[in-house]
């Protein structure tokens, strides 16, 4: 497989470095650009793909406050376009189902609200968002959205929300450090890489998002196709380590995600759609 990079910038790059030549896509997203394939052609053996990579959001600059019970419930309802707001303390998260969220206070806690556009489908969005993120931080992904580490303990998760039938709302919160959480030992990313700070991680989601939702004058509208690829790649990536999948108690393997999200499960010959977590053991 072969790569052709096209970049496109019209302002100054201090802030965002370029990766050596020849350099991978996550490698584009580990310095702060978005990246997306825009083309790809087969010849016999070989696959020529085409990436281009971006400053998110024209280089505009986040929403920071000090303090907030949980960014996911700030307004973001008076302001235009896309928005972004990262809080240094966060004293009342929530993960999936509502669940109450343990911040650490040196990790990241970050909304984002975005248009949707183009044919991309709301429920894959969290999927292949954590993907995304999980890869770029060198970490693993447990469908439907939580960001792991090697061991499958829990460095954080996505939650997306739809507002309306034009704008989906995302909050990422991610562990810099272990913390044990009611009983239960959780991880963080410096068990991968301990010199990244939350700034540089907040970097690295915030191209990945731009990657999966924005719309660029240049390259044009996201592609629900490309996203559901991206899903695929690392979640197969976790599967292919061993993991042991029980659906309802008895063993199962995932074959595949549908168009919405679920996980296709392969037991005992039947395959058949799983949206609910809470029915699926891990191993």
């Amino acid at each position: 497989t072969m790569g052709v990079t096209l970049f496109l910038t019209r302002k100054s790059l201090t802030k965002f470095k370029q990766p050596v030549s020849p350099s991978k896509p996550e490698e584009w997203l580990q310095e702060g650009w978005s990246t997306r394939e825009v083309s790809r052609a087969t010849f016999g053996n070989e696959t020529l793909s085409v990436y281009s990579h971006w400053r998110p959001w024209s280089g505009s600059e986040p929403l920071r406050i000090d303090t907030i019970g949980s960014t996911m419930d700030y307004d973001f309802s008076v302001m235009n376009g896309p928005q972004r707001v990262i809080a240094k303390h966060q004293t009342k998260g929530r993960g999936r189902n509502g669940r109450e969220w343990k911040s650490d206070p040196m990790g990241l806690a970050a909304t984002w609200r975005v248009d949707i556009t183009g044919n991309i489908n709301p429920s894959m969005v969290q999927v292949s968002l954590g993907a995304l993120v999980s890869r770029s931080l060198g970490l693993e992904l447990k469908w439907p959205n939580d960001i792991v580490d090697s061991q499958f303990r829990k460095c954080g998760g996505i939650i997306s929300t739809l507002e309306d039938n034009s704008s989906v709302k995302i909050g990422v919160g991610i562990n810099r450090s272990a913390q044990s959480v009611q009983g239960v030992d959780t991880s963080g990313w410096e068990t991968v890489n301990e010199c990244l700070d939350s700034e540089k991680v907040f970097m690295i989601v915030d191209a990945s998002i731009a990657s999966i939702l924005e719309s660029h004058a240049i390259i044009g509208q996201p592609d629900g196709h490309n996203t559901s690829k991206i899903a695929w790649s690392s979640l197969s990536r976790t599967f292919s380590k061993g993991v042991d999948l029980r659906f309802q108690g008895y063993q199962a393997s995932v074959i595949g995600l549908t168009e919405n999200g679920e996980i296709l499960i392969n037991q005992e010959q039947e395959i058949f759609p799983v949206g609910d977590l809470e029915r699926i053991q891990w191993h």
